[in-house]
């Protein structure tokens, strides 16, 4: 059974690093991603991390075009 909401919320340098265009950009991504359990777990921040168990890059989101391979490829670059 899935959390109610991502474990990695609090944390997410998305929301506390200023990234976001504005609070209602975040707020959406929150929404959208975050708060819901059938949801944060398709966000491809948390697939990533899980994978690589290393921080993810902060202007990677959670609808990202990239795949998760190139996101754990990037995160591995950014912790060397």
């Amino acid at each position: 059974m899935s959390q109610e909401v991502c474990e990695k919320l609090a944390k997410c340098p998305i929301f506390q690093k200023g990234i976001l265009f504005n609070e209602y950009t975040g707020e959406t991504y929150k929404n959208l991603y975050c708060l819901k359990p059938d949801k944060y777990i398709t966000c491809k921040r948390f697939i990533a991390s899980k994978e690589c168990n290393c921080p993810i890059p902060e202007k990677i989101m959670p609808n990202s075009s990239l795949s998760i391979e190139e996101i754990v490829a990037k995160a591995k670059e950014a912790a060397k």
